[in-house]
Formats: C-alpha cells, sequence, structure tokens
C-alpha cells in the first residue's frame, strides 16, 4: 500500500477484507484509523503490520511477541 491513507473500501478491495470486518478491527483498536466525515481513512502502516501479525498467527494464537 502505498502511504496515502486509504478508505475501508479501498483496503477491502485491494485485500478481500470483508468492509464490515475492518470497520470492526478499527472500533476494537486494533487497527488505527481516523474518520474524515462519515468515511474511515486507514493508517497503511498499522494495516501492513496486522496482515503481518494474522500470517504469523492465522488462527490466533499468542499475539504479544
Amino acid at each position: 500500500m502505498d502511504h496515502r491513507w486509504p478508505t475501508i473500501r479501498e483496503v477491502s478491495e485491494r485485500t478481500g477484507y470483508n468492509r464490515e470486518h475492518l470497520r470492526r478491527l478499527i472500533r476494537a483498536g486494533t487497527l488505527k484509523a481516523e474518520m474524515v466525515g462519515r468515511v474511515y481513512l486507514v493508517d497503511p502502516d498499522n494495516f501492513a503490520a496486522y496482515q503481518e501479525r494474522v500470517a504469523k498467527h492465522p488462527h490466533g494464537g499468542p499475539q504479544n511477541e
């Protein structure tokens, strides 16, 4: 991802993640995002780190490594 903060829709289209799943991750504090108007913009570096964590532990597992 580039360093422009993409919308949830853009992240969903690029990665296949469901938009509601992304919203839940944001509300839970798992993903960093900013609301601009009525649209969330996702921090691309934070999302990349989230994808790395998921790749390491696809079924949950220990998260504090």
